[in-house]
């Protein structure tokens, strides 16, 4: 792999092990030997994101309650878009939206705080910004919007 070289059977076919890949990758295969080389199609291996979620729910008085979103996004994708959605029927509508921070070396964070007046389903939805990965969403949670200060849930 990576320019290695491997030796096919007598019907043609081969093997061999990918590593890890952190990012978004194309392989292909190239013959090598006398005459005109042999090139496979072109795989690519798609990587997504992987985002957690976590609700937490600040003192409030009034008819909105405060809560804040937060969580992880792995692979590290520092400044993708981070939007919060919620469950409209069977569609998922944009509620607000931020940008993911430098955490760790292998992750970034964000957290957004909401006044919300809706109890529903809820999730964060992260999109790549240099293109290395695809774009996913956490778990969705449901979210009551009255009830005691501290966590609501995570996935």
């Amino acid at each position: 792999i990576f320019g290695v070289p491997g030796v096919a059977s007598a019907t043609g076919t081969f093997e061999f092990d990918v590593p890890s890949v952190p990012v978004t990758t194309e392989f292909r295969v190239v013959g090598v030997g006398s005459g005109q080389p042999l090139v496979s199609e072109t795989l690519t291996e798609f990587v997504e994101v992987a985002v957690t979620m976590t609700v937490t729910r600040a003192p409030s008085g009034g008819s909105a309650t405060a809560l804040t979103i937060a969580g992880l996004i792995r692979p590290a994708e520092v400044g993708a878009r981070v939007s919060v959605q919620r469950l409209v029927g069977s569609r998922w509508m944009l509620v607000a939206a931020t940008r993911s921070q430098p955490s760790a070396i292998d992750s970034s964070t964000y957290a957004i705080t909401l006044h919300l007046t809706h109890s529903g389903l809820y999730r964060v939805f992260a999109t790549s910004v240099e293109g290395g990965h695809l774009a996913n969403s956490s778990q969705p949670i449901a979210v009551p919007v009255h009830g005691p200060p501290g966590r609501v849930g995570s996935r």
